[in-house]
């Protein structure tokens, strides 16, 4: 991997922070619209009427933007979603974080590229075929999912950086020497395997 592969993505919420960003040599950012991210509560957040300017003064400083759309959404909150991603798309941002598949099967209709936030899970065979459904996300290749044993990234310890490694291996071997993977810690959940054994 080399540097100009490593982006530095800084939080903001206020077009103070945007700038601090901009001036800190961030490479993107990521920010909340409305209450549909796991920072709202936590911090001050955008509004649908500053993506626009957001979107300026990203694209005049060549910064991605990225917004978290990441909490469980209720059917009441489908039309939020909506607008969000739909404006999202008119102000040229980059990616969606999400977690819900209701705002990933709306981006993903729209053409709104989107990016896997931590909150996802993939604990059972049901969403293992869920994701297996999906491509263009970077951990899904051929059809199959690709999982890190727990062990390798269950805390934070000098192992999670290991286990990060291991992740962009699998999710992108060509970066890496293929030879010094540990194939031991890596696990491919494969749904049509799965269902075969079922």
């Amino acid at each position: 991997m080399t540097v100009s592969e490593i982006e530095i993505m800084a939080p903001v919420g206020s077009y103070e922070s945007l700038m601090a960003a901009i001036q800190g040599k961030a490479d993107s950012v990521y920010f909340g619209i409305g209450h549909l991210n796991m920072r709202s509560k936590s911090s001050k957040n955008f509004t649908l009427s500053d993506l626009k300017q957001i979107s300026g003064i990203a694209q005049h400083h060549n910064l991605r933007t990225y917004i978290t759309l990441n909490t469980v959404i209720f059917d009441n909150e489908i039309g939020e979603v909506k607008k969000i991603v739909d404006a999202a798309l008119q102000n040229q941002i980059t990616a969606i974080i999400a977690s819900d598949q209701a705002v990933i099967q709306y981006a993903n209709s729209v053409g709104l590229e989107v990016h896997m936030s931590t909150q996802t899970n993939i604990t059972n065979i049901e969403a293992v075929k869920f994701w297996s459904n999906y491509p263009n996300i970077p951990a899904v290749k051929n059809g199959r999912v690709y999982v890190i044993a727990a062990e390798t990234v269950h805390r934070l310890t000098p192992r999670l950086p290991e286990g990060l490694e291991l992740v962009g291996r699998c999710i992108h071997p060509e970066i890496f020497e293929a030879n010094s993977v540990d194939i031991n810690s890596i696990r491919i959940a494969d749904a049509d395997a799965n269902d075969a054994n079922n």
